[in-house]
C-alpha cells in the first residue's frame, strides 16, 4: 500500500501516530564527519533517513535548543518576541491542542534543558506523558566529585561547575542501565511499540535525544590529567585558542558519539520503519542545529556570533504521509506544526498553526540572547547579517557561491547588496532596534511580515 501511495494510485490516509525524532547538535554533514574518523556506515540513521523525504534548505529559526522546540510546538518564530523563548500562556502548543482531538502526547528526553525546573524547562507540562532519562551533559543530577572543581579553574574558557556535573554523570552511567542514549531509545521502542498496538487511539511520541550535544568525551576515571580535562568539553570562541589537532581531536569525538547513539537506535529504529511502511506512522525528524569546529574561525556556539552554516543548515526527513501538507517553500521547523496537527487531527487541528505562504520571503534565523549582535536572512543564492543593535552599521551580504568555511566570516561579507534583499526584509529600518535587549517589539512590527508571510 506503501508504494502505490507512493505512485498516487492511492491517496495518503491520515496515520494513527507521528514519531517526531530530534537529536540535538547534530550537523548536516554529520555523515562525513563520521566517515572521516572511521565510521563509515550509521545503520539506524540510514535506515530512518530512507524511510521519507529529505527537507533541503531547511534552516533553524529560533536559535538555539529551547527556542527551537517553542517553534515547533507553537508553529511560530519565537525569538522575535522574546528570550528563552518557551510558549507563552495565551498561544496555542501543538501537543495540548491535540489533546482535544483525542491525541495521546508523549515525550521521551534526555533534554534535561527542556524539562528540568531548576533551569527553567516546562515541556513537561505540555505533553500527557513525560518519561525522562537522566544523566545526560550537565543535567543536576549525580553530587559533583568533590576537589575536580577546584582541579580545573585554570583551563581558560571551561566551566569547572558543569564539568564537573558531567564527570559525576557518568561514574554513574553502568549502574543505571548503561549511558543516557541507550536508556533513551529503550524507553522510545517500549512507548512506540505499545501505541503502535494500541487499537484506539492517535498518538504523537516526541523523542528528544541530547546526546549528541556536547560534551562528546567520556573521562576514564576521576582521576584526570590536564589533557583529559582539556578534551571533555569545546571551548567556545575563537578557533585560533586551539591547536589543530585540539580540533580534530573534537571532530573524531563527535563523530564517535554520533556512531554510539546511531547503534542504541537499532531496535527503535526497526519498529519505527515497520510502522511508518505500513503507513500507520509518519515521521519527522530534525536536527536543531550544528556546531563549529574551525569553520569561520569559530568554535562551538558563541553566543556573540552570528548563527552560520553549519548552525542553521539543519538535517530535516518527513514521511510520505506529511509531505504532502508542507508548503512548496523553503521551511524552518515552525511550518511543520501544522502538517503535525493536520495529519492527526485534520484541517480543523492545523489551523491555529498554518502560516500564510512565505514563498519569496527570506529565512529569518535569530537566537534570542542580548548577547548577538546579529541577525540572518537567508536567500536561495546567499544570506544577509543585519547588526541588531546599531543604526549606523550597513548589513553584509554573503553569497552561498563564494563562501569560504576556512576564513572568518567578517572577511568575507560585502556592503554590496542583490537587488531587491532590503525590500524583501522590510527595509533598512529592520536594522534599526536598539535596544535589542528590551522586549522586542520594534524586531517583531518590521519583521513579522518577513516571518509569517503577512502582506
Amino acid at each position: 500500500m506503501t508504494e502505490l501511495r507512493r505512485i498516487g494510485i492511492i491517496e495518503a490516509m491520515d496515520c494513527r501516530g507521528v514519531v517526531v525524532l530530534i537529536l540535538d547538535t547534530l550537523r548536516l554533514d554529520f555523515e562525513c564527519l563520521c566517515s572521516e574518523h572511521g565510521v563509515p556506515h550509521l545503520e539506524s540513521l540510514s535506515l530512518l533517513r530512507g524511510l521519507g523525504s529529505p527537507l533541503p534548505g531547511l534552516k533553524c529559526g529560533s536559535f538555539p535548543t529551547v527556542p527551537m522546540r517553542t517553534d515547533l510546538l507553537t508553529g511560530k518564530l519565537a525569538f522575535l518576541s522574546r528570550r528563552w523563548a518557551t510558549p507563552e500562556e495565551d498561544e496555542p502548543v501543538l501537543t495540548s491542542h491535540l489533546a482535544s482531538f483525542g491525541v495521546h502526547s508523549c515525550l521521551v528526553t534526555d533534554n534535561y534543558m527542556m524539562v528540568e525546573p531548576q533551569l527553567g524547562g516546562v515541556f513537561a507540562k505540555y505533553f500527557d506523558e513525560t518519561i525522562r532519562i537522566r544523566g545526560t551533559g550537565s543535567d543536576p543530577w549525580q553530587e559533583p566529585i568533590p576537589g575536580l572543581q577546584d582541579a580545573q579553574k585554570e583551563l581558560p574558557g571551561f566551566s569547572p561547575v558543569r564539568i564537573a556535573q558531567y564527570v559525576a554523570n557518568t561514574r554513574a552511567w553502568a549502574r543505571c542501565g548503561g549511558p543516557p542514549w541507550q536508556r533513551l531509545f529503550a524507553s522510545a521502542k517500549e512507548v512506540l511499540v505499545r501505541e503502535m498496538h494500541r487499537e484506539r487511539g492517535k498518538f504523537l511520541l516526541w523523542v528528544d535525544s541530547f546526546a549528541t550535544h556536547e560534551p562528546w568525551y567520556v573521562p576514564p576515571s576521576t582521576d584526570m590529567s590536564r589533557e583529559d580535562m582539556q578534551l571533555i568539553a569545546p571551548i567556545y570562541g575563537d578557533a585560533k585558542s586551539c591547536s589543530v589537532s585540539t580540533l580534530m581531536d573534537m571532530r573524531r569525538t563527535y563523530a564517535l558519539r554520533v556512531r554510539d547513539v546511531d547503534a542504541a537506535m537499532c531496535e527503535f529504529s526497526d519498529a519505527l520503519a515497520g510502522g511508518v511502511q505500513r503507513g500507520d506512522v509518519a515521521l519527522v525528524l530534525l536536527s536543531d542545529h550544528g556546531f563549529y569546529f574551525g569553520e569561520f574561525g569559530l568554535i562551538g556556539k558563541p553566543v556573540w556570533e552570528p548563527v552560520l552554516p553549519p548552525l542553521h543548515e539543519l538535517v530535516g526527513v518527513v514521511s510520505e504521509q506529511l509531505t504532502g501538507r508542507l508548503p512548496a517553500a523553503p521551511l524552518q521547523p515552525h511550518r511543520i506544526a501544522a502538517a503535525i496537527a493536520h495529519a492527526l487531527g485534520g484541517p480543523e487541528a492545523s489551523a491555529p498553526f498554518e502560516a500564510a505562504e512565505t514563498q519569496g520571503y527570506p529565512q529569518v534565523v535569530g537566537r534570542n540572547s542580548p548577547n548577538v549582535g546579529t541577525i540572518l536572512f537567508a536567500f536561495p543564492n546567499g544570506f544577509l547579517l543585519g547588526f541588531r543593535d546599531s543604526q549606523w552599521e550597513s548589513p553584509l551580504w554573503f553569497d552561498s557561491a563564494g563562501l569560504d568555511d576556512a576564513v572568518p566570516w567578517r572577511e568575507q561579507g560585502t556592503r554590496s547588496l542583490p537587488n531587491g534583499v532590503l525590500s524583501l526584509v522590510r527595509g533598512r529600518s529592520s536594522f534599526c532596534c536598539s535596544p535589542w535587549a528590551g522586549e522586542f517589539h520594534l524586531l517583531r512590527q518590521y519583521l513579522g511580515g518577513a516571518a509569517h508571510g503577512e502582506n
